[in-house]
């Protein structure tokens, strides 16, 4: 019963440090240019940081300002954000590779694939 315990006690170890490695993965600025949309949510970047165990973030258009997410959720190096612009519900998933966040939503003009930079000390 003893070693049950432990082995369980280690697995949500594990567990837990997966998760938050792959929400590391994501924490910083990301740059992006999205010419296939509106006007005004072309362009700007989009912060994570996570103050304690969980993950948040905005979008910081250019042109019309901060926009909170509703939603995060990380698995297996992937995520999946949920915001509201203008009374629309927008969905975005994807994956890092290397410095680069590269997604795909719906919005009002149609699907949309982009790829966000990561903005490091060298940019």
């Amino acid at each position: 019963m003893r070693k049950l315990i432990f082995l369980f006690i280690g697995v949500c170890i594990l567990a837990f440090s997966n998760t938050t490695h792959a929400q590391n993965n994501f924490t910083g600025e990301w740059k992006f240019d999205i010419p296939e949309v509106s006007y005004n949510y072309q362009k700007g970047k989009i912060v994570f940081e996570q103050p304690k165990d969980s993950l948040t973030g905005k979008v910081i258009f250019e042109r019309t300002g901060n926009v909170d997410f509703s939603e995060i959720k990380t698995k297996d190096g992937k995520i999946t954000l949920t915001l509201w612009i203008q009374g629309e519900k927008i969905k975005v998933k994807g994956n890092v590779d290397k410095n680069k966040l590269r997604a795909r939503t719906r919005t009002p003009e149609g699907k949309v694939e982009f790829v966000a930079e990561k903005i490091t000390g060298e940019d």
